[in-house]
């Protein structure tokens, strides 16, 4: 599946970025299966893409940047032999496995966010273990290379768990902020068309109280 979908919203033409706000997030199958859809879909416009196939990291950033596309990446591992979760009881694991994908990617891929949908996808659904991680992998990912830069995330726009993430450590330690608002997006075909285009405002409401040094990154919706 090829989800068009993904807005950025807050970088400026002095961040050296591509013209159209619009990406593509492929899944995990479509990513392996690049060279399948890549030319036809940058030849509507689309020059962003986010998430790729790791374990072969050098043949598709290959076939992504010979079809102009911008690459943003996602952080998610967890230990092999327990079920899938945020990986706060391994910490130095994470921190090496952030750090090899950084310098896999180091000049190709300048963005990473940490985890799809956070609490989704994980046994802790904690904001506490998410708070962890991020930490860590800001951390790791800066000694790497500072200029790449690290998205805070949430599953739909979780406003609760992103506010008891930064409470728990998280503040600070981000560059930009990612959302998948579809439950919001939903209201637009009820007429409740505000609610959708108050979902930068109030986070940026959420930044400054909880982490007023990063009130105006840029925030992405990436799905």
């Amino acid at each position: 599946m090829i989800q068009i979908a993904m807005l950025l919203v807050g970088l400026t033409a002095a961040q050296d970025v591509p013209e159209s706000p619009w990406g593509i997030a492929p899944s995990h199958s479509a990513s392996v299966g690049v060279d399948r859809w890549a030319t036809a879909i940058a030849e509507t416009g689309i020059c962003w893409m986010r998430g790729f196939y790791q374990r072969e990291t050098d043949r598709v950033l290959g076939v992504a940047e010979k079809n102009g596309y911008q690459v943003a990446g996602i952080l998610q591992w967890s230990r092999k032999g327990v079920k899938h979760t945020f990986p706060s009881d391994a910490l130095p694991e994470w921190k090496a496995y952030v750090a090899a994908a950084v310098k896999k990617g180091q000049g190709r891929v300048r963005y990473w966010e940490v985890w799809n949908e956070p609490p989704n996808f994980s046994a802790s659904k904690s904001p506490a273990d998410y708070a962890k991680i991020v930490v860590a992998a800001y951390e790791a990912a800066k000694e790497v290379d500072p200029s790449v830069q690290i998205g805070l995330a949430a599953q739909s726009v979780n406003l609760n768990f992103l506010a008891q993430a930064l409470d728990a450590g998280a503040a600070g330690c981000f560059d930009y902020v990612t959302v998948h608002p579809y439950e919001v997006m939903d209201l637009v075909a009820r007429g409740c068309e505000p609610q959708y285009l108050s979902i930068v405002p109030t986070i940026r409401k959420l930044l400054a109280d909880k982490s007023p040094t990063k009130k105006d990154v840029p925030i992405w919706i990436t799905e």
